[in-house]
């Protein structure tokens, strides 16, 4: 579900068959050298007993944004981020807010490697019908507040849900978008 910006970790999704069809964790790899270490569930309070399909890492590794239909969101599933301590573990979840979560769903975060720019789907703001993308900016990057302004829309209606930019090249310029789409 995604890479980190050094190429270096991979973060995958597994499901939870025994929790039910909508229930699963985010899991990471570690590469050293040419091989791939065995998935691990990430350690600390990322994952709960919901579903928690999407991630994104900050590019300093000190900041995980992803998706979660836990309980006490302002909707079906919620955009998060998570600040790693110390020890490795990831702590306690921030909820987006409302400027970024509605009472629809949110998914697919990407943050930009600003570390201030953040990519979404949603089918709760306005845009061309179910999940569209759209863009916001935290003018200030803080590891424990935030605070991130209205999002606007990208008019990449033929895209929707999970996708990533190449790299250094998706910091200057959205010349190149990768995205999956379900639509013929």
């Amino acid at each position: 579900i995604a890479l980190s910006p050094d190429g270096h970790k991979l973060f995958t999704y597994k499901p939870n068959v025994k929790r039910g069809a909508r229930s699963g964790d985010i899991y990471e790899s570690e590469l050293t050298g040419k091989e791939w270490s065995t998935p691990k569930r990430l350690k600390g309070e990322v994952n709960t007993k919901g579903w928690e399909p999407s991630c994104s890492i900050s590019s300093n590794d000190k900041r995980l944004y992803f998706s979660s239909d836990k309980p006490g969101g302002y909707g079906e599933r919620d955009i998060y981020v998570s600040n790693k301590l110390p020890d490795g573990t990831w702590a306690k979840p921030i909820n987006l807010g409302p400027k970024i979560n509605t009472p629809y769903d949110e998914d697919a975060p990407f943050i930009h490697p600003d570390g201030k720019t953040l990519y979404f789907s949603s089918k709760g703001h306005e845009g061309m019908g179910g999940f569209d993308i759209f863009t916001s900016v935290y003018p200030v990057p803080d590891l424990h507040h935030v605070a991130y302004l209205c999002p606007g829309s990208l008019d990449l209606s033929a895209c929707h849900f999970h996708w990533i930019g190449p790299g250094a090249d998706f910091c200057d310029a959205i010349d190149h978008v990768y995205c999956g789409s379900s639509r013929d």
